[in-house]
């Protein structure tokens, strides 16, 4: 008898805490249109322009690197935190590989903006010349093919994860890949997807807020 109430008690355990991470963490990722990436963006235009100021406000003091040379990474990464009106910054290094430095922020539009459905994960990055940019993340296939919408405050494109790059333009697209440096035409253009090289297309939505997808 003891045992199987033992049993009962684990499994309500197990259950609660799998809800507890749905409702704090939002769940299973949602595969999501560039359609649907574009109403998220206008959908949520007045919340969303309120997270840049947010996000340039964390305080980089604290994320100094335990090293003797007292590395300095500005790249973070921004997620939900089990906690209400809190969020979760890490680092996150040019591989793209998160630190084992997190710290937990109180947030007022960053909270909102990562309960928005679609959203997976905020990230900041700054370009060799200076240039910020910050992204969203909307999921991906796990297999090279990532998606999502980010902003930048001059207004302009931005290649991924804010690096300084070379586009050219496609109608109302601007692509980057190393193995085309001319420009593209229809023929090309369709065949772009088919060179197995690293493919990286962004246009943008409204002002200041572009969406992205990068095939590599």
């Amino acid at each position: 008898m003891k045992k199987a109430l033992k049993i009962i008690l684990i499994t309500l355990i197990v259950c609660i805490s799998i809800s507890l991470s749905s409702c704090f963490f939002g769940g299973t990722v949602v595969w999501i249109s560039k359609e649907e990436i574009i109403d998220i963006v206008t959908q949520n235009i007045e919340l969303l322009n309120e997270a840049p100021n947010e996000i340039k406000s964390i305080d980089n003091s604290s994320f100094y690197l335990k090293a003797t040379n007292k590395e300095q990474i500005d790249y973070v990464s921004i997620s939900l935190a089990p906690v209400y009106n809190r969020v979760s910054v890490s680092l996150i290094d040019d591989n793209s590989e998160k630190k084992n430095i997190t710290k937990i922020i109180k947030s007022k539009a960053l909270f909102k903006v990562l309960k928005i459905e679609g959203i997976n994960a905020i990230e900041r990055y700054y370009s060799s010349s200076g240039r910020t940019c910050i992204l969203f993340d909307c999921g991906g296939s796990g297999i090279g093919y990532y998606y999502g919408f980010y902003y930048t405050e001059d207004n302009q494109p931005i290649g991924w994860k804010g690096k300084d790059v070379s586009f050219n333009q496609y109608k109302n697209r601007w692509i980057y890949s190393e193995a085309k440096d001319t420009e593209i035409t229809d023929s090309s253009y369709n065949h772009l997807f088919s060179d197995n090289v690293n493919i990286y297309i962004t246009e943008r939505i409204t002002d200041n807020w572009f969406y992205f997808e990068m095939r590599d």
